[in-house]
């Protein structure tokens, strides 16, 4: 390998630029991305929902990025929901203000050795300086990375790849094993428009938090004091959650007027890009603001709720259409119809659902056994 360079050296860094919502369209063939945080899915993939025709780049004043991009997620949300990641373009695409893009010189860059070795730089910054980091353009800019040879490069990506599918291919079979789960539910239960139905208010318990005051800020979790799991919006994926990465004293709960709330409670995002979508807890945990929860109650098995909320998201996220924010009104959300199912057929559900759920934790433990090796691959290449 030869010295280090900074960034600048061998790419071009570049940040996108605001376009009003009325001007960006649903995408359709023709149009190019424009690619916002929300759109960054998961560690590799994007997902644009947006995009605009070509011929009106020039007007938004936005470059046209080429295939081959790193992009890159500068920021923490205010509670967690995104944080810096680096994501390889696969094809034209341009970006808002909240989206870095780095183009690499091809004479002195593979594209995806690039991409490899920001992510991890940045997850090194993290490392240091925590969750409340932001990345500057000058960070970016002055970010040091190891530059071999073109044919090294080319054989480093390979290793990398090799195990990136490898945990694609268990994320894969993770939304298998979900959208199992979902077909099974409405072979049950049917089309819910034409049965008895009552709305979810009269379900169960509709919980808003109160906003966190300056217990807002990262906990530092002491052994004195007792803490509980913090659920924010970037702990909500759509499936059972596992795991938060936030935490929050007891003391702070107190203060704060919050409650802890039990295992199985129904927890929906109420504000942003993905406001609608529920999670179900596997533990007792504290809500953050721009969530709602459903307690468990004795009418509903938790998972029939859940799945019920799941199989009609696209209608849930469509109450908020019109809204000048994306914020899912509550009052439509106490509406919602449910229908009256006996509670027999909800238990066969559930012990279906936990079944499947078995299968889920023994794949998502070799998910996250091969994206440990996939980390250390990363330390040998680039420490």
């Amino acid at each position: 390998m030869t010295s280090l360079v900074e960034i600048q050296a061998v790419a071009t860094v570049e940040r996108g630029r605001f376009v009003p919502a009325a001007h960006l369209k649903n995408m359709r063939n023709g149009y190019v991305p424009y690619i916002r945080p929300s759109d960054f899915t998961n560690a590799h993939n994007l997902a644009a929902e947006l995009g605009l025709p070509k011929e009106d780049l020039v007007h938004h004043r936005l470059n046209l990025l080429p295939q081959g991009t790193t992009l890159i997620v500068p920021h923490y949300g205010r509670l967690g929901d995104l944080f810096p990641k680096a994501i390889l373009l696969t094809t034209e695409a341009t970006t808002n203000q909240n989206v870095f893009s780095i183009i690499p010189n091809l004479k002195h860059c593979h594209p995806k050795y690039l991409c490899y070795a920001i992510q991890y730089e940045i997850e090194c910054l993290i490392d240091d300086l925590g969750f409340s980091s932001e990345l500057s353009t000058r960070t970016l800019c002055e970010m040091e990375i190891p530059l071999p040879s073109l044919p090294e490069q080319a054989e480093i990506v390979d290793i990398l790849d090799a195990a990136t599918q490898i945990v694609d291919l268990r994320q894969r079979q993770l939304v298998m094993l979900g959208e199992l789960i979902r077909s099974t539910f409405r072979s049950m239960f049917g089309n819910t428009a034409v049965q008895t139905t009552k709305p979810l208010d009269a379900c169960t318990e509709l919980y808003l938090p109160r906003p966190l005051g300056k217990q807002d800020e990262e906990t530092d979790d002491s052994e004195e004091e007792e803490t509980l799991p913090l659920v924010t919006p970037g702990d909500i994926h759509g499936t059972w959650i596992r795991q938060t990465r936030r935490t929050i004293t007891e003391q702070e709960v107190s203060q704060s007027n919050l409650r802890a709330l039990p295992e199985k409670s129904i927890v929906i995002i109420t504000r942003g890009a993905r406001s609608g979508l529920p999670g179900i807890l596997s533990f007792p945990a504290v809500i953050a603001p721009n969530c709602i929860a459903l307690p468990p109650s004795t009418e509903y098995v938790p998972e029939f709720l859940f799945y019920h909320l799941m199989s009609n998201l696209s209608g849930i996220q469509k109450l908020q259409e019109g809204a000048a924010m994306q914020m899912l009104p509550t009052r439509a959300l106490r509406e919602l119809p449910v229908p009256i199912v006996p509670p027999e057929n909800q238990r066969r559900f559930a012990d279906f659902a936990g079944d499947v759920e078995e299968q889920w934790q023994l794949i998502d433990r070799s998910r996250l056994n091969s994206e440990t090796l996939f980390d250390r691959l990363l330390d040998d290449i680039f420490a």
